[in-house]
C-alpha cells in the first residue's frame, strides 16, 4: 500500500463522524454493556447520536434518519410483549435494527443513491469533480459494496437467529462483535474494494 493509500485509508477511519458517532460512542457503550447492562449500552448510544446530531455543526443532515431509528428502537420497546425479559427485548432489538439498517441501504441502492458513495465523497470530495463520478460503472462500485454491507447485517440476523433462545452471555459477547469489530473490518474491506476500482476508471480515463 503506497502512501496515498495509506492517507486516505486514515482519512476513512479517522473521519470525524467516524470518532464521534462509532468508536467514541462504541467504547463507552461496550464499558456500561459490561458494568451496568445491555439495556443501559442501547440508551447511551441512542442518548449520544441524538444529541450529538442536534449540536454537531454538519451532522443535522442526520438528524432525521437518526430520529426515526429512536422511534424504532423505541417503538420496539414498548410493544415488546410484558411476559419478555429485558433480555429478550434487546435480543430482537437487535435483529430489528439490522433487518433496518439491511432495509435503508438496499432502498438507497434502488434509487441509486448508495450510502457508500455518499460516506466516500465526504471524506475525498475531488471523486465528484472526476469525469467518470456520473457514469454507471462508478455508481455501481458503490452498490456492490452497499451489497456487501447488506450481506454483513444478513449474516448477523442469521447469526442471531440460530442462538435462539440466547443466554445474557451469549448476547453480550454478539452484540460486542457486532459493533466495533463488525464495523471497522467491513470498512477495511470495503476500503480496498473501491480503492482498488477507482484506480482502474482512473487507469481507463
Amino acid at each position: 500500500m503506497n502512501s496515498e493509500d495509506a492517507s486516505n485509508l486514515r482519512k476513512t477511519f479517522f473521519d470525524r463522524e467516524n470518532l464521534l458517532f462509532i468508536y467514541l460512542p462504541g467504547l463507552i457503550s461496550i464499558l456500561l454493556i459490561y458494568l451496568i447492562g445491555q439495556t443501559a449500552g442501547f440508551v447511551f448510544i441512542a442518548a449520544y447520536t441524538f444529541i450529538v446530531s442536534i449540536f454537531l455543526k454538519g451532522s443535522k443532515k442526520n438528524l432525521v434518519f437518526l430520529s426515526l431509528f429512536l422511534l424504532f428502537e423505541l417503538a420496539i420497546t414498548i410493544l415488546a410483549p410484558e411476559k419478555w425479559e429485558i433480555q429478550t427485548t434487546n435480543y430482537f432489538r437487535l435483529i430489528a435494527t439490522n433487518v433496518l439498517f439491511t432495509t435503508i441501504l438496499l432502498w438507497l441502492v434502488l434509487i441509486n443513491k448508495p450510502f457508500p458513495q455518499l460516506f466516500v465523497e465526504k471524506i475525498n470530495p475531488e471523486l465528484k469533480s472526476m469525469k467518470y463520478s456520473k457514469t454507471k460503472v462508478y455508481v455501481n462500485i458503490f452498490k456492490k459494496l452497499s451489497l456487501f454491507w447488506i450481506a454483513g447485517y444478513l449474516l448477523q440476523i442469521f447469526i442471531l437467529l440460530s442462538f435462539y433462545p440466547i443466554d445474557e452471555e451469549a448476547l453480550t459477547t454478539l452484540m460486542i462483535i457486532f459493533g466495533l469489530p463488525f464495523y471497522v473490518s467491513w470498512t477495511f474491506f470495503g476500503f480496498l474494494y473501491v480503492n482498488r476500482q477507482i484506480k482502474k476508471l482512473d487507469s481507463t480515463g
